[in-house]
């Protein structure tokens, strides 16, 4: 996650929201109008407040009191490690103390896939992987963008797509032969071979990593929290788009993005 709202006043350093994207105000991206940097502040100062109340609330749970008070630990810390890049983040100001680590979670080197995996890919001459992620489960989303996924899908028949979806049982993808559903899969190795076309995901910052680090183009569909934010910095250095969660509910759009 990048430094965002709560964070900025704890570290002393100015939120700038007439140009920083506020973790609730993400989709507005860092080029707003009057009215969306005036939501942008009142987004950044309401969910500084829940941020840090809510974290309070959690240590006073403790033993029943108060032991640690969150912007206290914060603000005497030395060091405050980001998991975000720089050169992929929207422009903020910072300090010497803010140290960004993104990209700390890709490996340094990737595995080739197994003989199964392997085979999927070879199947067709393009391949898209649809994930939301451990956060996000696929399962829960309600049936209408389901039924839309798999109408889009199936209007792609030279291509083969991964569906991460947590409960088989449902059968999500029957009768669509270039689907193919699975509970886990390999995201890092997969995203790292060369015959993986694009990657489906909710934006989550760990997702955006690690595809950066691969050069795999994005469509982003974020649901909560940063995602909305990381979607639009995907947009705003041109290595994907967004797709409004509501909009999912129209096939045809889904489609566009999908030839796109």
């Amino acid at each position: 996650m990048a430094l965002v709202d709560g964070h900025f006043g704890i570290t002393q350093i100015p939120a700038a929201s007439s140009y920083v994207p506020s973790m609730m105000g993400g989709k507005y991206g860092d080029r707003m109008t009057f009215w969306q940097r005036l939501w942008n502040t009142l987004s950044n100062l309401s969910f500084s407040y829940i941020l840090l109340e809510d974290n309070n609330d959690y240590f006073e749970k403790i033993n029943g009191r108060l032991i640690l008070i969150f912007q206290e630990v914060m603000a005497k810390s030395s060091l405050v490690f980001l998991n975000s890049d720089p050169l992929a983040d929207f422009p903020k100001l910072t300090s010497a103390r803010v140290i960004d680590i993104g990209g700390i979670s890709v490996h340094d080197g990737h595995n080739a896939l197994d003989k199964n995996w392997s085979e999927i890919l070879n199947r067709r001459s393009k391949t898209i992987l649809l994930s939301f992620g451990t956060f996000v489960k696929g399962f829960l989303m309600p049936d209408e963008y389901k039924r839309t996924i798999r109408e889009s899908f199936r209007k792609f028949p030279d291509v083969t797509f991964i569906w991460k979806y947590e409960k088989p049982e449902d059968k999500v993808s029957a009768g669509l032969d270039n689907v193919v559903e699975t509970t886990w899969a390999p995201q890092q190795d997969l995203l790292h071979d060369p015959r993986l076309t694009a990657f489906i995901t909710h934006g989550g910052q760990g997702s955006i990593t690690e595809s950066a680090s691969a050069g795999v183009p994005l469509i982003c569909i974020p649901v909560t929290a940063d995602q909305f934010r990381n979607a639009k910095q995907v947009e705003r250095n041109g290595v994907g788009v967004m797709l409004d969660k509501e909009e999912l509910a129209y096939s045809d759009h889904s489609k566009k993005l999908l030839e796109e």
